[in-house]
């Protein structure tokens, strides 16, 4: 056969792309690979963390730090975050735990996963619910309890939360909508509601929080904005520092809030301490308070 005729020049095509279309399909066929590391909490309230070996319809399978090859049915899995390699050789992914991202009293704007809840509790005082909605979604309810003066606010606080960036820029918008509280003019229970904007810029555990927004009383909304910028930093394996700040005028009348402390982080509990410092005009004279504080936080996933 002539090697330049038409004839074999076609079937020579012809052959090439029979070989090049079966090396094709059998690579579709195989399971993808990847070098991603990944967090998976299963149905059944575990959670494993490992280097990505491979997936397909079925199964997902992780090299962890026990099994060089663990099967994990896609059907049990609950939630799946890709992680950094450095939680691999920790017991507890600690910016995992519902708490992560919260401060005492006010949150950064993280959000939390669907279908989580965290109960945090300051013995007698103050209390607070936090439960993730949807992906965006989370809403947080707290309550205090002054016996001496008889004074009981609570207030429910919805906040949306947008990654323009995952794990370093978050953007959220908060409300807040409550009753009970004084007022800085008299003292008769009133209701308070306010708007806010939060930024985060960091981790989970390590980020600084810029807020601002306007607060509203029966009296009308407030002439000026509060401001607030609170910040976490971890300095242990499962431990951190935060400081919470808030600068804010209501009826003509101004107060700063500041508390620090740290939190310790614990898979299903969180122990937390610190202090509260009160600077405000109230009655048109300056009040001071500090307020020493330890409280609970319990984790549900």
């Amino acid at each position: 056969m002539n090697l330049f005729s038409p004839t074999f020049t076609t079937l020579l095509f012809i052959s090439f792309f029979i070989e090049r279309g079966a090396a094709l399909w059998a690579q579709d066929q195989t399971p993808s690979v990847s070098e991603e590391y990944l967090l998976i909490r299963a149905k059944d309230g575990n959670t494993y963390v490992g280097r990505l070996i491979r997936q397909d319809s079925t199964f997902i399978v992780l090299e962890t730090k026990i099994f060089a090859e663990l099967p994990i049915p896609r059907k049990s899995i609950r939630h799946i975050r890709t992680v950094p390699r450095a939680p691999l050789d920790l017991a507890l992914v600690v910016s995992e735990t519902p708490v992560a991202g919260n401060y005492f009293a006010n949150g950064s704007a993280y959000g939390m996963q669907k279908g989580e809840c965290y109960i945090a509790t300051t013995p007698i005082f103050y209390h607070q619910v936090s439960i993730g909605v949807s992906k965006h979604l989370s809403l947080q309810g707290s309550l205090v309890l002054d016996v001496e003066d008889f004074y009981f606010p609570v207030w429910i606080a919805p906040k949306i939360s947008f990654p323009l960036r995952a794990d370093h820029l978050i953007l959220a918008l908060e409300g807040l909508f409550g009753r009970g509280f004084y007022t800085f003019t008299d003292y008769e229970w009133s209701k308070f509601s306010a708007f806010q904007g939060l930024l985060t810029m960091g981790s989970r555990l390590t980020h600084i929080t810029l807020g601002t927004g306007f607060g509203r009383t029966e009296g009308g909304w407030a002439r000026k904005p509060f401001f607030s910028i609170s910040g976490s930093a971890q300095v242990g394996s499962n431990f951190t520092l935060i400081s919470e700040n808030y600068l804010f005028s209501i009826g003509g009348q101004s107060a700063k809030v500041h508390a620090v402390g740290g939190r310790a982080y614990i898979r299903r509990v969180s122990a937390e301490f610190g202090i509260v410092l009160q600077l405000g005009y109230v009655w048109e004279t300056i009040e001071s308070q500090v307020i020493p504080f330890v409280g609970l936080r319990f984790n549900f996933y």
